[in-house]
């Protein structure tokens, strides 16, 4: 798992999750990086939010989202129906209000930069492979 979590890393700059309880232990559940980010910290571990868009984005058939609402934690189908009633306010000027905050005791972000940029690590060597091409 922690490789496949470091190759994330590299290639998205970043890995979010959540951490799901189960009978067995802990599962680790991948979120799109697309729709995650982290501005805030608790203590010393990232606040992540999660776009509620997610959903009505990847999934335009309303049964088989709520289907797939169903198989994620409880939080993210309170933040979902927060999120329809329009009661997710944004934070600054040109957000959306679609970003609901997850709770920081279960969610992880794995990132370089320290945490600040979720950029990929060789992003920076694009434009001369282009140039070698």
């Amino acid at each position: 798992m922690c490789g496949e979590i470091a190759l994330e890393v590299i290639k998205n700059g970043a890995y979010y999750g959540y951490i799901v309880p189960s009978e067995t232990g802990l599962v680790l559940q991948q979120l799109p990086i697309k729709y995650c980010r982290s501005r805030y910290k608790v203590g010393t571990n990232p606040a992540i939010e999660f776009n509620m868009k997610y959903f009505d984005d990847a999934f335009r058939d309303v049964n088989y989202r709520m289907r797939v609402l169903n198989l994620f934690p409880k939080e993210f189908a309170k933040g979902y129906v927060l999120y329809k009633q329009n009661k997710l306010q944004p934070d600054y000027q040109g957000d959306t209000g679609s970003w609901y905050l997850l709770d920081p005791e279960s969610t992880v972000k794995f990132s370089f930069y320290n945490g600040q940029l979720d950029i990929p690590i060789f992003v920076n060597a694009i434009p001369s492979i282009i140039d070698l091409d």
